[in-house]
């Protein structure tokens, strides 16, 4: 009986721990969303010609603590085999604007809200509404 007591004590204590971890995760993760959010907009008009879409990329995940390479197609196999601690990877949104159709040339970042994407194109860093544009541009082709 007493081992019955034991076992059932331990397993409350370890669902007691782990609830609290995944509140703290859940916590973290809506934090980095956030700040992703705010670094890519503190880069916004950043011309083109300091700043293209990977470099732009790498810089605003660097300051969440996220390390990427510096190309849009090592960051697209990068984002695919790196763990999510932080729940961000997701928010990278990658395309083929013409140049092949065998990997991705151009790397984003969605807004917290989705509905927009953070990109270095050549007016700059900008915010730009996901359009059917770059719908149809997006990687891989679903």
């Amino acid at each position: 009986m007493r081992s019955f007591l034991l076992t059932v004590v331990v397993i409350v204590v370890f669902m007691a721990m782990l609830a609290t971890f995944s509140k703290q995760t859940e916590f973290e993760a809506t934090t980095a969303g956030l700040h992703i959010d705010a670094v890519a907009a503190s880069y916004l008009d950043t011309p083109y010609s300091r700043m293209d879409c990977s470099k732009f990329v790498q810089t605003t995940y660097a300051e969440v603590g996220v390390i990427l390479p510096r190309r849009s197609t090592e960051q697209y196999y990068a984002s695919k085999t790196m763990r999510d601690t932080l729940g961000v990877l997701d928010r990278l949104v990658f395309f083929d604007t013409g140049w092949t159709s065998r990997v991705p040339n151009h790397v984003g970042i969605f807004t917290q809200q989705a509905d927009s994407v953070y990109q270095s194109i050549s007016k700059g860093v900008s915010k730009t509404p996901y359009s059917t544009y770059w719908r149809t541009k997006k990687w891989p082709h679903y």
